[in-house]
């Protein structure tokens, strides 16, 4: 749910850094992503309250970006971009800080599924997995620590690490898992509080890769940028057009998840960055989406704590309690009012709490407080 804070760096054009919330000078392609990435979080609310009908649950799946691998891949980003501007002691230092806060968030937050009115609902997507995002501060938390060893890397190293961690070579990909799945038996044994809540190693090294290739994908586009980034949105929406039409057909090597996620993540995070770039100019009217990317942490906590806890009874007054999605315009109409609905709730959260709390520079609650912590302003 969170990402790391982002400084900018000589090779990105200073309009598409800098997000005019509170003087706070940020990649503002980064932030859209987040805020893209908050919303995200609807589509497993969606399976969870039953507005997804099954005739979707094939397209979706390909051609929208799990939540926990989108965010896996803005926090490596992220904290590359932070490593060009501080120096070691501030990284290490705002790093470990930044690590055990979520990490101490994240097991608060598993509580939550003891008081879960209902059963979580989990669908498979690209490798990964539409599902109620209890545990995945944990997982970020950890990905937090691992970036302390790989920002410094060259493009060429982190590119080959991306690959080396990832499903493409499997040999290397299960001997992670197994390093993994030993580091789980560990903590099952030694820290067993830790291992109930959340900690599962397995799950945090399957983001490894996803983590190293955000990194890639955003020093790519550092270099090319419109070059780059315009051919693979545009590739990337055909694509998921035709699979929107065409749900059943083979495509060989790109029915393959993990290619699936390379592209969609990289058409998601070329997309924002060039509005950033394009409508620098214009940069108050991405404001609402760039303010909801700078409190995606504690925005996207009241998201799902509303819709966990007011969804069901809100799904029961109007639909009605035993209502499941069949398809067609009754279904389109529920499913547009649900994402109206959560994108109300989150813009207006942050909308309501910029305007509480002005003097923090357009931080959330949470943010304020780790950067206060942290040293990473």
């Amino acid at each position: 749910m969170a990402a790391g804070r982002t400084q900018p760096i000589p090779t990105v054009s200073s309009g598409a850094r800098a997000a005019s919330l509170g003087g706070t000078r940020r990649d503002l392609g980064l932030d859209l992503a987040r805020a893209f990435a908050v919303l995200s979080l609807l589509i497993p609310f969606g399976y969870w309250l039953q507005l997804i009908p099954v005739s979707w649950k094939f397209w979706i799946p390909q051609t929208l970006v799990p939540a926990e691998p989108l965010f896996a891949a803005i926090l490596g980003a992220a904290a590359w971009r932070y490593a060009r501007t501080a120096n070691f002691p501030q990284l290490f230092a705002g790093t470990i800080v930044r690590f055990l806060a979520l990490l101490l968030l994240g097991v608060a937050l598993m509580q939550g599924i003891t008081y879960l009115p209902q059963a979580d609902v989990t669908v498979p997507a690209q490798g990964f997995s539409y599902s109620l995002p209890f545990d995945m501060l944990v997982h970020l938390a950890l990905l937090t620590l691992l970036t302390l060893f790989v920002v410094h890397l060259p493009l060429w190293a982190i590119a080959v690490l991306a690959v080396v961690t990832s499903p493409f070579i499997t040999w290397t990909y299960t001997l992670l898992m197994d390093v993994a799945a030993r580091a789980d038996q560990w903590t099952a044994t030694q820290l067993p509080f830790l291992a109930n809540h959340g900690v599962n190693h397995a799950q945090s090294a399957q983001l490894i890769w996803v983590m190293c290739l955000g990194i890639v994908l955003v020093r790519l586009y550092d270099n090319l940028q419109a070059k780059l980034a315009i051919p693979v949105v545009l590739a990337v929406l055909a694509l998921a057009v035709y699979r929107t039409f065409n749900p059943y057909t083979e495509l060989g090597f790109l029915n393959s998840p993990q290619v699936l996620l390379t592209l969609n993540l990289a058409a998601t995070l070329y997309f924002w960055a060039e509005c950033a770039r394009l409508l620098s100019a214009q940069a108050g009217m991405l404001t609402p989406i760039a303010r909801l990317g700078q409190m995606s942490l504690s925005a996207s906590i009241v998201l799902s704590g509303i819709i966990i806890y007011a969804g069901p009874t809100v799904k029961a007054l109007t639909v009605g309690e035993h209502y499941i999605a069949t398809g067609g315009w009754g279904t389109a109409v529920y499913w547009s009012a649900f994402l109206l609905l959560g994108t109300a709730i989150a813009l207006g959260f942050c909308t309501l709490w910029s305007r509480m709390a002005r003097s923090i520079a357009g931080r959330g609650p949470l943010e304020a407080i780790l950067a206060l912590i942290s040293g990473r302003g």
